[in-house]
């Protein structure tokens, strides 16, 4: 078979999408089980899982979505500070500084 023919390229983008969706789901299931673990180095955990799935849905376009997770994340453990700094090192944005 041909790789550069159709069929050939149709089952490279759907293995792809399988994996994007495969490695979403987790990552955010690793965050989750860390995050209710209520300890600070879970926490820590998290935030590296969180990260990757932060550049997942970068990836794929879905930014706001990645917004509204998150939101969704620190109303729901709005009592946990240390994981909310956590989020909040994640959520920074880059300081460009100007020259």
């Amino acid at each position: 078979m041909d790789p550069t023919s159709s069929g050939s390229t149709n089952i490279s983008l759907a293995i792809g999408a399988f994996w994007r969706i495969f490695s979403w789901r987790g990552w955010k299931k690793l965050a989750e089980n860390q995050i209710g673990q209520t300890k600070p180095t879970a926490y820590e955990q998290a935030g590296i899982c969180l990260n990757k799935l932060r550049h997942l849905y970068s990836k794929l376009g879905k930014e706001p979505d990645w917004q509204i997770y998150l939101t969704n994340l620190r109303s729901a453990n709005i009592r946990k500070t240390r994981f909310l700094e956590v989020l909040n090192r994640l959520s920074a944005k880059p300081v460009i500084e100007t020259g």
